[in-house]
């Protein structure tokens, strides 16, 4: 905490980072969570989701080790942040769709890297609201 100065994001990724490469710390993070003021506990849940993401597909033992822990702390703004991190959760490569090009975009081309055409007719929407 004295190194992260308040500062979320560090605090987010110590966390991540330790329970990442030694998940039996889950006890000293816990006294982390006691220590630690309100408004730095939901930084310490993202921390604890992220380690989950990472550790999850080597060993899916230790993030259900890591949801335990964060249901058995019972902290409203560790949960928070937990939950945060996993409505956040990345889209897996297989289930991404190919963007839709849009007419009357800035830039074209695969990877939008191609200027477009600026005079080009804007599209109108199908249904106009009511």
């Amino acid at each position: 905490m004295k190194y992260a100065k308040n500062d979320k994001n560090k605090i987010e990724s110590k966390v991540t980072e330790y329970l990442a490469t030694d998940p039996d710390l889950l006890p000293q993070i816990g006294k982390l969570v006691s220590l630690a003021p309100a408004s730095n506990r939901s930084a310490i849940g993202r921390g604890l989701a992220r380690a989950a993401q990472h550790c999850g597909p080597i060993e899916p033992t230790v993030v259900q080790r890591i949801i335990d822990f964060v249901q058995k702390l019972q902290d409203s703004a560790v949960s928070a942040g937990y939950a945060s991190i996993e409505n956040d959760a990345p889209v897996p490569v297989s289930a991404r769709s190919k963007p839709v090009p849009q007419s009357n975009s800035l830039f074209e081309g695969e990877w939008n890297m191609d200027v477009g055409n600026p005079f080009a007719p804007v599209p109108l929407p199908l249904e106009l609201p009511r």
